[in-house]
């Protein structure tokens, strides 16, 4: 983005249509800090397709969770159940080790934002 080349892009378009933490999260995800950025609205979908995912996941896990009968203790231990539960524990912690490395290590925020991306997926 440059004044001088007139290919700048006002900030207050993007923040009045799709609001501050969309955008802030835009900014993250795109490129890297080091990287050029080419500004265009096309990149906008993906941010707020993820953005719902995320809302529709929690929201429905509260909706389950709701539902739960308060004397429930313990959880089924069926065969399935073990083998389900261990495959979420181990993809579960592969992406957090994946993002907490990147965040607290190589400080790329991109990688980080898209390995959570992948976790939802």
């Amino acid at each position: 983005m440059s004044k001088s080349k007139h290919n700048g892009v006002d900030p207050d378009d993007m923040l009045k249509d799709y609001g501050i933490d969309t955008t802030r999260l835009l900014i993250l995800a795109d490129v890297s800090p080091t990287s050029h950025r080419h500004w265009t609205v096309d990149t906008f979908p993906g941010i707020l397709n993820w953005q719902n995912r995320l809302w529709l996941t929690m929201s429905n896990f509260l909706n389950e969770r709701s539902k739960l009968n308060a004397g429930v203790k313990c959880l089924p231990n069926t065969p399935e159940f073990e083998k389900d539960e261990a495959w979420m524990f181990d993809n579960r912690n592969f992406f957090v080790k994946g993002v907490t490395f990147q965040i607290s290590v190589t400080f790329q925020l991109s990688v980080a934002i898209s390995r959570m991306q992948g976790l939802t997926n």
